[in-house]
């Protein structure tokens, strides 16, 4: 490694890390972002929607009558993200 790389590497070290929260919530914004595009690209023909995340502010999932497989859930009272699919909800993150 040159001497310029190491200086290259170390001023991006610099930032890596200062703020955990935000570095987690990037990583989840990737990670729904990567699932969007898998749905559309399965779910084209879908009655409902799955082009969205909801925002849920209260404690645990919703009940599994009233999901459909894709509905996707960000929960900031439980501090994760997922998924209703094969009946059953499945974390995709917990943070």
């Amino acid at each position: 490694m040159t001497p310029k790389d190491t200086q290259q590497e170390n001023e991006y070290d610099r930032f890596v890390g200062q703020n955990p929260v935000e570095d987690q919530l990037n990583t989840i914004l990737r990670l729904v972002s990567a699932v969007q595009k898998l749905q559309r690209r399965v779910a084209k023909n879908e009655a409902r929607s799955t082009d969205t995340v909801e925002i849920k502010t209260t404690t645990g999932d919703y009940a599994d009558a009233t999901s459909w497989d894709g509905r996707r859930v960000l929960n900031t009272f439980d501090d994760n993200y997922k998924i209703f699919a094969d009946g059953a909800w499945r974390t995709i993150v917990a943070y």
